[in-house]
């Protein structure tokens, strides 16, 4: 019996793009930063407002893991009271956080299924 040969048609194209679509996966910079936008337009929505200090001091920053909001500075150093609250000194917790992360959940999601379908769509075979 002789050795059957099989060609692969395409095959170099879709490993090409393959690796292209695992480079976009690690690189989700962009998903990042619109997520993290989301995420601080909301929160600084929620926050009570006498000076706009606080809803102000909302910052978003793209790591290479996702977006890291903070809250609060130098000036602003009752963020952390104002989300969680301090029963002590009679400060309800406010939840302005939490309650854009429960809000916004669903479109955090797309936003990323939206870049890794993009990305997906671009693997080509022959």
């Amino acid at each position: 019996m002789t050795g059957a040969r099989v060609t692969v048609v395409g095959a170099d194209r879709v490993e090409a793009t393959m690796h292209a679509f695992a480079d976009d996966l690690r690189d989700l910079g962009d998903a990042h930063a619109r997520a993290g936008a989301l995420l601080a337009r909301t929160a600084a929505g929620n926050v009570r407002r006498r000076t706009g200090a606080l809803a102000a001091s909302i910052n978003v920053q793209v790591s290479a893991q996702g977006p890291v909001i903070t809250v609060g500075n130098s000036g602003v150093k009752y963020a952390g009271p104002i989300e969680g609250g301090w029963r002590a000194h009679g400060i309800e917790p406010q939840r302005f956080i939490s309650r854009a992360l429960d809000s916004e959940s669903d479109r955090v999601v797309d936003t990323y299924v939206d870049a890794v379908d993009k990305a997906a769509r671009q693997i080509r075979g022959a």
